[in-house]
């Protein structure tokens, strides 16, 4: 079977293959990330579709926060540099994480099931 599959829920080493800017099914930007474990116990495992969403002007600001958290702990996780303004798209590809936890989503309609990044705490 050449199908990727989801990898136990665990500890992984993740590297980011892609980043592109899109836009929500609401219409606001965000970036989706794929992301690959590297593990060569898995070498069928699925990539892991990360996103972020970026802050706007028009959000509540609990959510402005959070998305800001999230990004912050995503940077910091993959080790990527980062400024109070931002970071660089080129800094993103191939940007590695070492232990990272991975969970997987509940199977949606058709039984599928999917792994999710849980990012650790920013310090």
């Amino acid at each position: 079977n050449f199908d990727p599959e989801p990898v136990p829920e665990g500890q992984y080493d993740l590297r980011i293959a892609n980043c592109e800017a899109k836009e929500s099914k609401a219409g606001k930007p965000m970036y989706q990330m794929m992301v690959i474990v590297e593990d060569q116990e898995y070498p069928n495992a699925q990539p892991i579709n990360f996103f972020l969403s970026i802050p706007q002007k028009s959000d509540d600001p609990k959510a402005a926060q959070f998305k800001m958290q999230q990004i912050k702990r995503f940077l910091i996780c993959f080790g990527i540099p980062f400024e109070a303004h931002g970071f660089a798209d080129e800094d993103v590809v191939g940007a590695t994480a070492s232990q990272v936890s991975v969970g997987q989503t509940e199977p949606n309609e058709e039984g599928k099931v999917y792994n999710e990044i849980h990012l650790p705490r920013a310090k």
